[in-house]
């Protein structure tokens, strides 16, 4: 049902690197094919099992661009309607979800001139206008188990989300049971 050329399968929430070189391992045992293309059964895999080592910085990589790509051609006749070309150089970004995605997304934004102004996490979040330094918030988070404690009046994601921005990226996965 997988095959290097129909359905590629990717981590996603709950799989991980190991089980992703798990499960290119075991097609190549039951299939047993010298087919030059088995890696690519899979993604996210680990070096040793031939993944690439900046696939985990590919998603926010890819929306980061997206939005540098944006704001690059605002002068197009559609993107013209945004109103993204007023105001200040340094476009102010919310990201609703400051996982791995979230941090290598919001990392791109700041080194193309954007300006991470609010974070999410499941529970909390944070606020600055003046704008945050990714990293330094990634390592309070990993320390702290989460953002609380940064923001002493905004801290709940609905007001963060909420705030003026003038981009709003969601990287929060989709919540299967209410809390």
């Amino acid at each position: 049902m997988i095959s290097p050329s129909t359905d590629v399968m990717n981590p996603d929430h709950g799989t991980d690197e190991k089980m992703m070189n798990i499960i290119k391992e075991t097609y190549k045992s039951v299939i047993a094919t010298s087919e030059v293309n088995i890696d690519a059964v899979v993604t996210g895999k680990g070096l040793a099992f031939g993944g690439i080592g900046p696939s985990k910085m590919a998603a926010g990589y890819g929306v980061a661009h997206s939005a540098k790509f944006v704001m690059d051609n605002l002068n197009n006749k559609i993107l013209a309607t945004s109103n993204l070309f007023t105001g200040g150089s340094k476009k102010s970004v919310i990201i609703h979800g400051f996982g791995v995605v979230g941090l290598n997304l919001a990392k791109e934004l700041v080194k193309a001139d954007f300006k991470i102004v609010g974070l999410t996490d499941e529970d909390t979040g944070c606020f600055n206008p003046i704008g945050f330094d990714p990293q330094e918030i990634y390592e309070y988070k990993k320390k702290n188990n989460g953002l609380q404690g940064i923001s002493k009046t905004l801290n709940k994601p609905a007001d963060i989300l909420s705030q003026k921005c003038d981009i709003l990226i969601s990287t929060q996965r989709e919540q299967l049971f209410d809390k």
